[in-house]
């Protein structure tokens, strides 16, 4: 599987006007969840722009 489906899935950004909305894989549980991360803080690299880009990515 791909090294970005490994990351540390992202779990969302606290400041609404900074949230940067996306998909993440959670390994834990085999599937794919909405997310977000901070614009001020690098992309993780568990950052889908697409559910179905995490999907075939991931294998979810």
């Amino acid at each position: 599987s791909d090294d970005k489906c490994q990351g540390r899935p992202m779990y969302g950004c606290r400041e609404d006007d900074d949230s940067v909305f996306g998909w993440t894989y959670d390994s834990n549980h085999g599937q794919c969840w909405k997310g977000s991360y901070c614009k001020h803080r690098r992309q993780p690299s568990n950052y889908f722009a697409s559910q179905q880009e995490c999907r075939n990515t991931c294998g979810a």
